[in-house]
Formats: C-alpha cells, structure tokens, sequence
C-alpha cells in the first residue's frame, strides 16, 4: 500500500516506470529487466526502462507491437517453461526470458521484461522465478496508476490542442 501510495504521486508514466524499477532493483536480486510502454495509436512500444540497451528487445517488435507475443496475448511468456515461444527474441543463444504483459482496462498497457543469463544453475533459475513472482505484486499495484496518469496526460493534451488542426488554443496560453 505504502508504494502504490508513493507512485500515485509520481508525476507521469515515467516517473512511475522509473520509481517501479528502482523498488525492483533494490528489493529483489534482479538486475536485468526491461520496461515497455504500448502505444496503442502507433501501434508500437517503447522502452520506459532498459538496465542495459544492447539487451532491448527487437526492433521489429517495438515498431509493431502486435508481434511482442505477452502484448498480443495478454498472457505471461517463459522460454524456460516453452524454448522459443517467442520468434522475435533476438538474444536467445545469450539469454532467457520472462515477460509479464501490463493489464489496464482489459488491455496491455505495457511489458515488463526480465532476463536470465543462459546456463544458469537450477539454484539460480528457482531463485529468478521466485523474484520475478515477488516483483510482479508491484508490477499488478503500478499498472492503474500509469494507466490513470497515461490517460491524465492525454486529456490535458486534449484540452490544450485543437483536435482538427492539433494546434495550441487559448487554453494552452
């Protein structure tokens, strides 16, 4: 309750993102995740959080959101559980994956994605799938609140803009 407090006064999407991965960094042993924001007018994704941008997912994906299977679905992806479920992953020779799709509405929102070095020992896989348990509580409490500031943004956007021209009106000045 204390953090979903903290993150309703964040002051955008972002800052949710970003309050969301520090809390995950520093209360679990998981350090390397990725953030993605749906853009559903694009039809497109983009990173709200990278722990290291070499490691981003396809750019393919993130061009046409309809491939990233966890958005398409609604359903978490676990290549330990399923080896190649997902195509498009373009570090699967490195890495292993847990994507946790963002559900606001009924629809995807966003993807949380974590990563495991290959090879890992079973030790360290169970201790992944533990922490990526504990972590998704968070990601369930921050998924409303950047839904809410997400959809607060864009009526303020509305308000300020003319719809016909997408220029500036009186309100804006």
């Amino acid at each position: 309750n204390s953090f979903k407090t903290v993150i309703e006064e964040e002051e955008s999407p972002t800052d949710v993102h970003i309050r969301l991965a520090s809390i995950i960094a520093s209360r679990f042993d998981l350090d390397c995740f990725f953030s993605y924001e749906v853009n559903d007018v694009k039809k497109s994704m983009s990173v709200a959080h990278a722990c290291d941008h070499e490691l981003i997912c396809n750019q393919r994906i993130m061009d046409d959101c309809s491939l990233c299977r966890a958005k398409r679905t609604g359903h978490y992806i676990f290549s330990l559980q399923y080896p190649n479920i997902c195509k498009f992953f373009p570090h699967r020779e490195s890495h292993e994956h847990f994507c946790i799709p963002m559900i606001a509405g009924g629809r995807v929102i966003g993807v949380m994605q974590f990563l495991l070095p290959k090879n890992s020992s079973k030790e360290a896989i169970r201790c992944f799938e533990d922490q990526v348990e504990h972590a998704w509580r968070f990601i369930r409490e921050a998924t409303p609140v950047i839904e809410a500031k997400r959809f607060a943004a864009a009526l303020r956007e509305t308000t300020l803009k003319d719809p016909m021209t997408d220029l500036y009106n009186r309100r804006f000045l």
